[in-house]
């Protein structure tokens, strides 16, 4: 007799999220799962770009705003800056690309 044991969709899925990026990634492609759809990206990426770009131009005008008025700015300047950065990282050309 043999001690065959059915896996849960749940095992499966706790199984699947211990596993390192890198072997989940072969998985898939060795079950042949598509990736997810480019709408779906889209939508991240525009999320993530807007929410960005909006930092960065309010906080500029909150940080003139407050210059104009004699005010402290260097926690304000930290994050524009760290936004800013941000921002041009992902919009930046990756060095690995052929391009």
């Amino acid at each position: 007799m043999t001690d065959e044991r059915v896996a849960t969709r749940e095992d499966v899925l706790n199984a699947y999220s211990r596993l390192p990026a890198r072997e989940q990634l072969e998985l898939r492609r060795e079950l042949g799962l598509p990736p997810p759809p480019a709408r779906v990206l889209g939508t991240v990426w525009l999320i993530v770009i807007g929410t960005l770009a909006a930092v960065v131009i309010g906080g500029g005008l909150l940080i003139y705003s407050l210059i104009q008025d004699d005010k402290e700015t260097e926690v304000l300047v930290g994050f524009v800056s760290a936004a800013l950065g941000a921002l041009i990282g992902l919009l930046a050309p990756s060095p690995t690309s052929s391009s």
